[in-house]
């Protein structure tokens, strides 16, 4: 206590009054210019844009799979589906393989539209320096445009000035989406129509905008939609790859004697159930029963929908550990009730309240008492899953295919048979509407109806029958054939699935009149489109057959498909590889304007088994379609995947114009710039590998990825040999080598010099004004680096050599940790690569944290053992070694970037 007392009497007591003066004047001249609301509002925007981030993350991180409360990350099991132009757009609409920057994305049930969007939103939340927005239409109401709502959204995160904020992001290169236009009440979607219009032209259409707009919807519920986005694309079925690579993620375990090896097999032994496993719903359907329930795979849409909902009521809770439920009997009663009632109210979420008012009515009536509603709310919830509260006082099904399900159950016995026929909209009722037809056993009554009110729906209806009659075929394809000869364009979407269905003599009297619409001199150019789409899209092998012997159509009539089925792509594989010239070169026009990512690998492998003529028009007719729109591989396999195309392609081509492109032709030169870098990058490779010749395309890629690597990280390395040189001179010291002062300083110079220097783009891309420059990450970097320079000058440089080496060690070693985490960080932002790397660019990106932890490690060591030499030389022998490992790493890359550094005309 008295010790205490001493040293508080010897405070400076008005040294301490003065300060506290001058810390409040201070303040109050910070307060007074602002800078203190400054600094609040941007810690309160850094907070909030944080909260959003995660908030959406969350929201976009899972896989809905119905039967799992939390599903699966996407991360995990995500496979990357294919789009193509849907055959919704006009007939103008060009041939290209990647959308603008705002478009519709459109599919059946279950293509995979919301999963796809959630991991587009995924990966800009990925990108630094993007905000993405997301709105789901169904939860979209009580709002007076699309801003209001996305301002709610900010707001909620504690975004400050949500409305200045939202303004601001619009001008950038943000994606923003709106999913489940389907699922918007009828009601209400005039006005949400008009909401997205004005939306999309007062941000999205301006020539400086940068920013996308992506609205997803079922394709037969577009079909009618006044929306402004002038482009509508169409998730592809899944291929035969990727069904396999789902199939190899799928996180769940096999069964005893199964694997996915044998789910692909019992997949394949049907073409029919194979074709609708390429639906991503029905495939994790499939997957889940194959490998949880231990079934088989369903055949029809509704048998497998029945599966579930049967699985989810019965067996679900017992896997879930749940006890028995004493409730389950009245799930199935009053599911369907609850299900149609939504549906009738043209709604996909009811409020909690009315559900309990609901079931006050209808439960005595099951034999349970009127106040069990909200309880029996909570059971189904808790113990089958098929219910999830949202928000907290609405409920809606897990899925909406599982309302339209369960509402399919209540159909007939609430408005009749005959009522099916006149329910509407009928884009609302669609697929309740199919689903009751496929549970009659004899659904001729409900189709005779169809046929009188929705002829169309119900050729779709007949197709999703399990075993509709001859007559009911027959009539289907009689309406089916009057539709295209009328120029319906939703024909074509009902005569794919018809051809899927009918067989025998239904499916050869429908071919021998499609095929005799291909053979018409005169025909309508727009019956040929619909022709064609039936026939290349339907994917059975009798329907290929009938195209395959018209291939000169097929310029006419497959102008406007979208995408290929598999079994037409893989005869058109076939041509390829074994037909003529002529042929061969017939079909790589064909296949080349819808590549997907699967068959260009494909087509890449097949290269080296042509002859010199067919590999060079394949070579550059991929090279070509993949360097105009970048989109087709940069998804998937990142800009190592457009890399792998240009270093497989190059070898094969000869001829230098066959890479030239008129730029000015380019309907958005913006989006076109970027990939000009990437075609002169092509043209580089070619020079190289024409000089050079006989180089494979693996040493192509190598030499690439090399160059990459140095020009993106060249001054990274550099900072590497600075630091590590440091430390190297700092323990040579400890072992009696003169000049180190002076040489050290010079070393400090130089480190904090290249500190500074920020990050070249590749020299393919330099000439067209592409720097990345991280401006933020130099100052930083430099920041630190001075402050560490203050602190050794202050605690250690007017002091013993000693301290002053042992705190010049305690600042480097972070110093080396800061900038090891920054090129680790770096290599995984630059080389999202599928390619192999070689076990040198791997030593290189990974080494300076292997190196800093033997630094850490022997330093310690050292402290205890001061006097001890051994310590001091295994430091300098690690450091020269590591010196000399960067050096002689960092010379290959650089002479692979000097070759590739050379001038195109």
């Amino acid at each position: 206590m008295s010790a205490t007392l001493l040293m508080v009497d010897k405070w400076d007591w008005m040294s301490i009054f003065y300060g506290v003066i001058a810390s409040i004047i201070f303040t109050a001249l910070l307060k007074w210019g602002g800078v203190l609301n400054t600094l609040n509002r941007m810690f309160k925007l850094y907070r909030g844009t944080k909260k959003y981030r995660k908030r959406l993350r969350d929201e976009c991180s899972s896989l809905i799979v119905i039967g799992r409360r939390s599903g699966f990350a996407i991360a995990d099991v995500y496979v990357d589906l294919d789009i193509s132009r849907s055959d919704l757009n006009q007939a103008d609409g060009g041939a290209r393989s990647r959308p603008n920057r705002s478009y519709v994305l459109v599919g059946g049930p279950g293509a995979g539209k919301s999963t796809t969007v959630k991991n587009i939103v995924l990966r800009k939340l990925n990108e630094s320096g993007t905000l993405p927005f997301l709105v789901r239409l169904r939860e979209y109401h009580g709002y007076q445009s699309i801003e209001e709502c996305l301002v709610g959204k900010l707001k909620d995160a504690g975004i400050p000035d949500p409305e200045v904020f939202l303004r601001a992001e619009l001008q950038k290169n943000v994606t923003c989406v709106l999913d489940g236009l389907d699922e918007v009440r009828p009601h209400l979607r005039d006005e949400i129509y008009d909401h997205i219009n004005q939306f999309y032209n007062k941000y999205f259409v301006s020539g400086d905008s940068f920013a996308n707009l992506i609205v997803s919807c079922r394709k037969e519920a577009y079909r009618n939609i006044p929306l402004d986005l002038p482009e509508i694309w169409e998730v592809r079925p899944l291929t035969d790859e990727q069904i396999k690579r789902f199939a190899e993620k799928w996180p769940l375990d096999y069964p005893k004697e199964k694997s996915k090896d044998t789910f692909w097999r019992d997949l394949g032994a049907a073409n029919k159930i194979l074709e609708l496993a390429r639906s991503p719903l029905l495939l994790i359907g499939g997957l889940m029963q194959y490998t949880e329930s231990n079934q088989g795979i369903p055949e029809e849409r509704f048998e497998y929908l029945r599966r579930v909902a049967n699985w989810l009521v019965g067996d679900w809770a017992a896997a879930q550990g749940h006890p028995p439920d004493p409730n389950r009997p009245v799930y199935d009663r009053i599911l369907p009730k609850i299900a149609f009632h939504m549906q009738k109210n043209e709604a996909s979420e009811l409020r909690i309240s009315d559900c309990v008012a609901l079931l006050e009515n209808w439960l005595p009536t099951f034999g349970f008492n009127a106040d069990d509603g909200l309880s029996l709310i909570d059971s189904i919830a808790t113990k089958t899953g098929i219910l999830v509260r949202e928000g907290g006082n609405n409920v809606v099904f897990a899925q909406f295919s599982l309302q339209e399900y369960f509402a399919s159950l209540d159909v007939i016995s609430s408005v009749g048979a005959l009522g099916v026929s006149t329910l509407s909209p009928v884009s609302w009722w669609r697929e309740t509407i199919l689903l009751t037809v496929a549970q009659q056993r004899d659904p001729n009554e409900l189709l005779e109806a169809l046929f009188l009110s929705s002829p169309l729906l119900a050729v779709s209806a007949v197709s999703e029958c399990p075993t509709p009659s001859i007559a009911m075929q027959d009539k289907a394809i009689e309406v089916c054939l009057s539709s295209i000869d009328a120029v319906d364009k939703a024909a074509g979407g009902a005569a794919v699935t018809l051809l899927r269905k009918v067989k025998g003599g239904q499916e050869g009297l429908l071919l021998t009149e499609l095929e005799k619409r291909l053979g018409y001199k005169c025909v309508n150019n727009e019956i040929l489109s619909l022709v064609g789409l039936s026939l290349a899209t339907a994917g059975t092998p009798q329907a290929t057959a009938v195209l395959a012997k018209h291939p000169e159509v097929w310029d006419a009539c497959l102008k406007e498909v979208g995408y290929l089925s598999t079994s037409f792509e893989n005869l058109l594989v076939e041509w390829i590889e074994r037909g003529n010239f002529e042929q061969s070169t017939r079909a790589i026009d064909m296949i080349a304007s819808r590549l997907s990512v699967d068959r260009t690998n494909q087509l890449l492998k097949l290269l080296p088994s042509l002859n010199k003529e067919q590999s060079e028009y394949l070579a550059s007719s991929i090279l070509n379609k993949v360097l105009d729109e970048e989109g087709l591989l940069y998804g998937s396999g990142g800009v190592g995947g457009i890399y792998s195309v240009i270093s497989g392609c190059v070898p094969y081509i000869r001829d230098d114009e066959l890479l030239d492109k008129d730029e000015s032709a380019s309907a958005d030169s913006r989006r076109y710039s970027y990939m000009t870098g990437f075609r002169v990058l092509a043209k580089r490779v070619l020079m190289v590998s024409k000089k050079d010749g006989g180089k494979s395309s693996s040493q192509l890629l190598e030499l690439i990825c090399n160059a990459e690597k140095w020009s993106s990280s060249w001054g990274r390395t550099s900072v590497f040999v600075t630091a590590c040189l440091s430390v190297l001179l700092y323990f040579s010291r400890d072992l009696g080598f003169s000049y180190i002062g002076f040489f050290q300083g010079l070393v400090m110079f130089t480190f904090l010099i290249v500190l500074s220097v920020p990050a070249n783009a590749p020299p393919w891309l330099s000439q067209l004004g592409f720097r990345a420059t991280a401006a933020p990450s130099v100052f930083s970097n430099v920041f630190v680096f001075m402050l560490g320079g203050l602190s050794l000058y202050a605690i250690g440089y007017r002091q013993a050599q000693d301290d002053f080496k042992v705190s010049s060690l305690l600042y480097l070693i972070p110093v080396l940790m800061i900038m090891s985490s920054y090129m680790i960080n770096e290599r995984r932002r630059m080389f999202l690569v599928r390619y192999t790397e070689s076990r040198r660019n791997k030593l290189l990106s990974w080494s300076g944290s292997i190196y800093v932890s033997c630094i850490l490690l022997f330093a310690v060591a050292n402290k205890f053992f001061p006097e001890s030499y051994f310590f001091k030389l295994l430091l300098v022998l690690i450091s020269g070694g590591y010196l000399c490992f960067l050096i002689f790493s960092s010379l290959r890359l650089f002479i692979d970037w000097r070759t590739l550094k050379v001038e195109v005309s």
